[in-house]
Order: C-alpha cells, then sequence, then structure tokens
C-alpha cells in the first residue's frame, strides 16, 4: 500500500481551508439528526460513497470535514496530468483508480486502509456527469464494501459551486451495504442489485437538502 504524507495534507487543508469556505459556503444536513456531527462521521473503518458532480467534490469533502483523514479512489485521467501532480495525489492519499485497462489493485488497497481503520471516499459513478445526466454506480463500489465489511456512510452533494452560490450536502445514517435487500439468484446479480440500491439510497439524500438559509 502507498503511503501518504500527513503533513503534506495538513499544509493543503490549512492554506486551503478559507478560500474553500468562501467559495463553497457549505450548508451541511445530516439524515440522522441525533448522530455525530462534522468530520467524527467519519471515523473509520467506514465509507464515505458519495454522487459525482464536478471535480470539485474532492476538495469540497476534504475541506468540509477537515478532520477526517479521507483516501479518496482518484481515476487515471488526473493521474496522467504529470508526474508532479501524479505524486502530489499519491503522498496526500489518493488512490488510483485505472479505468482504462481495468486493473483492480485499487479494491484490494482500499480494503487494506479499511482494515487498517482508515476512511476511503469513492465516487462510484466514476465519471462526471454528460449533459446533466448521471452515470450508474460502478459494483466495485459493493465489492470493496463486502470485503472490508466496513459501514458506508451515503453523501450527496448538489454541486452547486461558485462564489456567490452556496453548496448543500447531505450525510446519511452510517449503514452497511448488507443491510439493503439483494435480488439476484447468483453473486453477480446480488451484487449489481446491491450497488443499485446504494446509488438510490445516495440519491434520494437529495430530498433532504434545506434549501431555507
Amino acid at each position: 500500500m502507498k503511503k501518504f504524507h500527513g503533513w503534506l495534507l495538513a499544509i493543503v487543508k490549512i492554506t486551503g481551508f478559507l478560500p474553500a469556505m468562501i467559495f463553497f459556503k457549505p450548508k451541511i444536513t445530516y439524515e440522522d439528526k441525533n448522530g455525530p456531527k462534522g468530520s467524527k462521521v467519519f471515523k473509520g473503518p467506514v465509507m464515505l460513497v458519495s454522487n459525482h458532480k464536478k471535480l470539485l467534490d474532492l476538495p469540497l469533502y476534504m475541506m468540509a470535514f477537515p478532520f477526517a483523514t479521507f483516501r479518496f479512489l482518484i481515476a487515471e485521467v488526473m493521474y496522467n496530468k504529470g508526474k508532479l501532480f501524479s505524486w502530489f495525489l499519491d503522498h496526500i492519499g489518493g488512490i488510483e483508480v485505472d479505468r482504462n485497462n481495468f486493473k483492480f489493485g485499487f479494491i484490494a488497497e482500499s480494503t487494506e486502509v479499511l482494515d487498517d481503520g482508515g476512511t476511503v471516499a469513492i465516487f462510484p459513478a466514476g465519471r462526471l456527469p454528460v449533459d446533466g445526466k448521471d452515470f450508474p454506480f460502478k459494483p466495485s463500489v459493493t465489492m470493496i464494501a463486502k470485503q472490508s465489511g466496513a459501514p458506508v456512510i451515503p453523501v450527496y452533494t448538489d454541486g452547486n459551486y461558485g462564489l456567490f452560490k452556496r453548496t448543500h450536502i447531505v450525510v446519511g445514517k452510517k449503514m452497511h451495504v448488507e443491510d439493503l435487500k439483494a435480488e439476484g439468484t447468483n453473486e453477480r446479480e446480488i451484487n449489481d442489485s446491491l450497488t443499485k440500491k446504494l446509488e438510490q439510497k445516495v440519491m434520494s439524500l437529495a430530498e433532504l437538502i434545506e434549501k431555507k438559509e
């Protein structure tokens, strides 16, 4: 498993926190009104599973929950932006997902992080929306959850980013994928069913957004 530099991540958070709060102005709503709040929600081992609106989703969660240490799954397209940027992503805790070559080492690496009590953040759609249409969740998210046995926290963001806008985040209740009622007669069908139900759970959180400021 790749090692990341906590000091580098700390520098990124300290220098980026104030600009991020000004840009995002995040408003966080919790499905579990009586549960933990803020970074305490993501005390590992746990998986943050979110929809994917824009590239800024990653820094949003990093800054909105500054005392949580997320190991983000990051697509190869970001790692291909140069050796220096690739080094940076690795050392702030990125886990590369090579979608083009169908390499699945990220599943083992994510499971290892969770087994060590860490927190993994996943955007299972794997791609940004096209013409406003979201991509479906990939079943690898369910595979990681089942292999690690780690609980999942579904999270939704509306992607409303900008200086004169306000971002809304909804944090769902902690759950296990096995809590979802699976359908199917074989392992693949069951896994696909659980993935679809997890996606539906994440997207349903949009109904809890508190628009009144």
